[in-house]
């Protein structure tokens, strides 16, 4: 470090803006003192940034001292037309994050699984129809197949004999075997169902839980531009002032504005409107007035 310079060195959590409020200067003298940085994420902890020149400043004091402007040169640019800047609040950011990651929503997951177990539903439900209208059938046809039987035994006048008995008992053990086929067959089918059911729920928690990490990351994610974009459009906001034409402060607002919400621009149009319809007149406030309604 060269001699006749004051430093800072950076400690975890400075940014460019809490550095320069804490030693009472403009960012813009920080960064143009370094090299031109124009975002925090220039800054590495453990590093020193240059806050002043010993000897500049007190060249500049005596000067001041000399022209009698109480701190500032006559040809400086007038501080009422000069670009007004927007430091997003936390609380703004993640508000305005939330918005941006709605799409990660676990509705459509939720909504997606009570389809698939009421489709489940309706078909234990059919199958449980199907299965006791089994079961009719088989009594049905055996109590027809034992009458039928009677009846031609009548014929043949054996109506009372031990055949017809053993007849009826082997019609009736048939009945009673396909009976028990068909309650096999209904069991599996149930625990099918629950298995089917089962699987929905365990994808269901799976496909939320996944869901919900994206939605936690997304959320992290979305914070962090929408604070990397608000403070690079205000540190250009910072550096512009008093250095480049009206056009190209147009340009820079234009970009600060697009990093907030439609309300929070209509928000700061309104507010600096003074300040900006001397930089631009009242048809450029107007065209972002309505840009940014």
């Amino acid at each position: 470090m060269k001699e006749g310079f004051i430093y800072h060195r950076i400690e975890k959590g400075d940014t460019l803006k809490s550095i320069a409020d804490k030693y009472g200067i403009p960012v813009i003298r920080l960064a143009r003192m370094n090299g031109g940085i124009r975002n925090d994420k220039s800054l590495k902890v453990g590093s020193f940034l240059i806050i002043g020149d010993l000897a500049r400043d007190a060249e500049q004091a005596k000067e001041i001292q000399q022209s009698g402007t109480d701190g500032m040169k006559p040809d400086y640019n007038k501080n009422d037309a000069r670009l007004p800047e927007q430091w997003l609040t936390a609380e703004e950011i993640e508000k305005m994050a939330l918005e941006s990651v709605e799409k990660y929503s676990t509705d459509e997951l939720k909504l997606a699984r009570d389809r698939a177990l009421e489709k489940l539903e309706q078909q234990s439900a059919e199958a449980e129809m199907e299965h006791e209208a089994d079961k009719q059938r088989l009594k049905e046809d055996a109590e027809t197949d034992k009458e039928d039987f009677r009846q031609d035994a009548i014929r043949q006048g054996i109506g009372r004999s031990s055949i017809v008995k053993s007849v009826e008992e082997s019609i009736d053990s048939r009945a009673q075997s396909e009976l028990g086929e068909l309650e096999g067959k209904k069991q599996m089918k149930d625990a099918q169902n629950e298995g089917q059911a089962q699987y929905v729920l365990d994808k269901y928690r799976m496909e939320v839980a996944d869901a919900e990490k994206r939605y936690e990351q997304a959320l992290r994610d979305e914070q962090e531009r929408i604070k990397q974009s608000n403070e690079k459009a205000n540190l250009e906001v910072i550096l512009s002032n008093g250095i480049v034409g009206d056009s190209q402060q147009y340009r820079v607002a234009d970009k600060l504005l697009a990093t907030l919400t439609k309300k929070q621009a209509a928000d700061y149009l309104e507010r600096n409107r003074e300040s900006l319809r001397k930089l631009w007149g009242d048809d450029a406030i107007e065209k972002l007035s309505k840009k940014y309604k």
